[in-house]
């Protein structure tokens, strides 16, 4: 039996019974086992401005109290009768004479509807929708985001640069490291403004990077990221923290620069040549020394106009040198450097003044020797072999071979090619394996030397004609 329950939610209990209850169907019966009580005088409850008398003994009253409280904490709308033999109603159809178009107190609904009203989750706020519009009960199918782990760097600015070293990444799928500067804090991958690549590493066991091209005078931000794989594309799977850097600007030159310190220089022939020596650069900031030769009498670090560096020397103690190049028959001017090389550039640490020598008037150099030449064929190949250069002169063998039966070197000619420069006098072989068959080739050796400081032919072989079978 449908029951269409109303409450004005009295106490439970014997004294609930006191109100008013109106019954589902005039015919209701209630019964107490063994004991039939006289029947309390009827009372009325309206509801709607609807009221039903009923006769209720004490016992039954109880009992339907009860079951007016199971039913306003959640009980189903089809509950069965009270009495043993009273079969429940089937549910979704109305007793005769049961209430309908009623306000229910507990559910706010009217009529039969006795399902309660949904309650909105989350304290009163709405449901939580996820990916499907009007949907809350759907669960979310985005894939889910790589979890990133935070790694630790440390950044070090000296020298010039900035050293970085970071912490191992155990993500799952390395693909490269990241290395990333920027010029605030903002530091991130893909690169936003500000950011700059320092490096792309994509060995996972190199965690070490050097800066080198950091820009000076300036607050820097670093940060190391980890791509892993990511269903096919990198994602950032490590995330370094952020480490700063500074790098001091040069110190500017002062306006007013202090003299060099004075090195002490001779000027001498030595075999026609000149030879010079100075004193040692005592400066604990000595790199290098630059010996200037000069057409006049202005001779300067940087070079200037008629100004040659002969030589740059390394070594703090060789305070001498030879200039074997120095043109015959001039007066030329010497000056030597003591240098400390910077950032900004060469610092002159200490000079020499100038010194002036004039050179003798070389000999003509001597007619160019015949020198004997052979040509032969070997297995792929053309083996040449020639006379040695006996000239102290001597500075290389230049070989030569062209399709026009004139090759040379010096002075070179059109569709020479340039096959070998042997340096040693006594090495007087070759072999030319760059050759197909059917061709011709023209072949000579040239021996070359310096002569009042010029190149110059000192020897050559007649040409000779090969053809390749």
């Amino acid at each position: 039996m449908d029951r269409t329950r109303h409450s004005d939610h009295g106490p439970a209990g014997p004294q609930g019974a006191q109100d008013t209850v109106e019954a589902a169907a005039p015919d209701v019966e209630l019964y107490e086992a063994d004991t039939v009580r006289p029947l309390p005088p009827s009372i009325t409850r309206g509801t709607a401005g609807r009221g039903r008398p009923f006769g209720l003994s004490l016992p039954g009253a109880i009992a339907s109290a009860l079951l007016v409280t199971a039913l306003a904490f959640g009980a189903g709308g089809m509950l069965p009768a009270s009495g043993p033999d009273k079969p429940a109603t089937d549910a979704g159809t109305t007793e005769p004479g049961a209430t309908q178009g009623t306000v229910d107190a507990d559910t706010a609904n009217t009529g039969d509807n006795d399902e309660p009203t949904a309650k909105p989750d989350n304290d009163g706020e709405a449901p939580a929708k996820t990916d499907e519009p009007g949907e809350t009960d759907r669960p979310d199918e985005t894939e889910p985001a790589v979890e990133v782990e935070r790694i630790e760097l440390v950044a070090r600015a000296g020298d010039g640069k900035v050293i970085l070293e970071w912490s191992a990444c155990d993500a799952e799928g390395f693909v490269a490291w990241k290395v990333v500067r920027s010029t605030d804090e903002g530091v991130s991958w893909p690169k936003g403004e500000g950011d700059a690549l320092v490096a792309a590493i994509s060995d996972q066991g190199t965690r070490r990077a050097v800066d080198t091209d950091a820009p000076k005078g300036k607050k820097l931000w670093y940060r190391v990221f980890a791509l892993v794989d990511g269903a096919g594309d990198p994602v950032v799977g490590c995330k370094s923290t952020v480490d700063t850097a500074f790098l001091d600007k040069p110190a500017p030159e002062p306006t007013d620069k202090p003299e060099p310190a004075t090195l002490e220089l001779s000027v001498s022939l030595k075999g026609d040549h000149p030879y010079l020596d100075w004193s040692a650069c005592s400066s604990a900031r000595f790199d290098l020394y630059k010996v200037v030769r000069s057409k006049d009498s202005t001779v300067t670090w940087p070079a200037g106009d008629n100004d040659a560096i002969v030589a740059a020397i390394g070594d703090r103690e060789q305070t001498a040198f030879k200039d074997a190049d120095a043109p015959g028959g001039r007066k030329l001017w010497y000056r030597v450097f003591c240098l400390d090389k910077t950032e900004a550039g060469y610092v002159v640490l200490a000079a020499s003044g100038a010194k002036a020598i004039t050179t003798p008037t070389p000999e003509p150099p001597p007619d160019p020797v015949t020198l004997g030449f052979e040509a032969g064929l070997a297995e792929g190949a053309v083996l040449l072999d020639w006379e040695s250069c006996t000239s102290d002169a001597f500075v290389y063998y230049k070989v030569v071979r062209s399709h026009n039966p004139n090759p040379s070197y010096l002075p070179w000619t059109e569709g020479t090619e340039l096959i070998s420069v042997i340096e040693s006098a006594g090495n007087s072989a070759f072999e030319d394996s760059d050759v197909a068959s059917g061709q011709t080739w023209y072949y000579r050796v040239q021996a070359i030397g310096k002569w009042n400081g010029e190149k110059v032919v000192l020897g050559q072989t007649p040409v000779i004609e090969v053809t390749i079978p």
